[in-house]
Formats: C-alpha cells, structure tokens, sequence
C-alpha cells in the first residue's frame, strides 16, 4: 500500500496543427482533413442554433469539419505569428452557447475553432499547419446541463465515465451508460429517443 497512488488531477491535454509543437505522444493532430473553407455565424441572435446551421461560406478563413471536446476551464490557444483563432462553445447537440460566459465555459460540452490570416488573404484548409494553432486543457468526465435546459434531472441510471467524457442529457428512466475517451453524448428531444454522439472521437455508448 505504501506504492500506492491515487490521480487527483488529470495531465493536460493538447490539440495541435502541426507536429512541431507535439509534447506528448497523446496530443491529437488536426490536419488538413480536420477543416474546411468557411467560417461560424455567432452573436446572441444565433444562441441555440446548431453547428451545420452556423457555417458560413467566407473563402478567408477556415473552421473545424465538426467540433471538438475541450473543457474550457483552464483552456489556453495559440496560434503562429500571421494567423489568430477564435473559438464558440456549444452543448453535446452541437447547440451554440452566445453570448460566453464563465457560467457557460463551465457547462461546454464541444468547441469549434476558425482560424484566419492577420492580413485578412485568403485561406484552405491545408494552410493549418502554418498555422501552428493548438489548444491545451485539462480533461474532465462531466455532466452538463442541455442548452435550454435550467435543471438536469438523473433519476435511477447507472453512468460510468471516463476520460474525458460528457453527458448531456435529462435522465428519467431505468438504465446504465458507459462513456470513455472523448465520447460526446447528448439527447434529442426533437426525433425521439434519439442518442446522438459528437466530438472529435466517435461515442462509446454501451446501453443494456
């Protein structure tokens, strides 16, 4: 027992756009085939709104293909000299969350990133690299609050979580759920019973 540990912090993460600025064999590349030309609508007009309805045709700047899982808490970006990031946080259906707050950043789910050049030229999705944009952060297994949604109900469920894995979704049922790695899950209150998952990572969702 004296060898014994217990993790009480989990080691930051890293998304990176170049492998130069690769620390640890467990950062995760975003190349090329990460993005596409185009940039996000925001402003609180658009709150609520989902990813694909954001996409904006803009031939200077380029986005994520679909958003990744980041806790925003503690999250730091960079980005190489002649190029800037921005960022827009949305829950586990991909829902915009505008405008940001710390109260927010506490409930994010999922991030995208648009990435453009300082001198406003245009861009392709295989100028990322250039671009030496990474982000770093400190995962975390959590439960968010859907958007929209002032409470989150979980009534007689089974939930393990691991990595760093999301929920989001009101629980009223019998039933277990197993999340791992990046799995992103939230709940479709518009199509039924519907588990969507999102994220970089495809979900592990085991169901009884």
């Amino acid at each position: 027992m004296a060898e014994a540990r217990y993790v009480k912090a989990f080691k930051r993460l890293r998304y990176i756009t170049n492998e130069l600025d690769r620390r640890d064999p467990s950062d995760i590349l975003l190349g090329p085939d990460y993005w596409e030309q185009g940039s996000m609508a925001s402003g609180e007009e658009n709150a609520g709104k989902t990813y694909e309805e954001l996409k904006t045709v803009y031939t200077k700047a380029i986005r994520l293909k679909r958003p990744i899982n980041v806790f925003m808490p503690g999250q730091s970006t960079g980005q190489g000299a002649g190029f800037n990031v921005s960022r827009q946080v949305f829950d586990a259906l991909t829902k915009l969350y505008s405008p940001v707050s710390d109260a927010v950043y506490a409930k994010t789910a999922l991030i995208t990133l648009v990435i453009v050049k300082s001198d406003a030229s245009e861009m392709s999705p295989n100028e990322a690299p250039d671009s030496r944009v990474y982000v770093e952060f400190k995962p975390s297994p959590r439960i968010v609050v859907p958007y929209g949604s002032a409470t989150l109900n979980i009534s007689r469920v089974k939930i393990r979580m691991y990595d760093n894995a999301v929920l989001s979704r009101n629980f009223n049922q019998e039933g277990s759920i197993t999340l791992q790695g990046n799995a992103v899950m939230g709940y479709d209150f518009d199509s039924g019973a519907c588990l969507c998952s999102n994220g970089h990572d495809d979900a592990i969702i085991k169901l009884p």
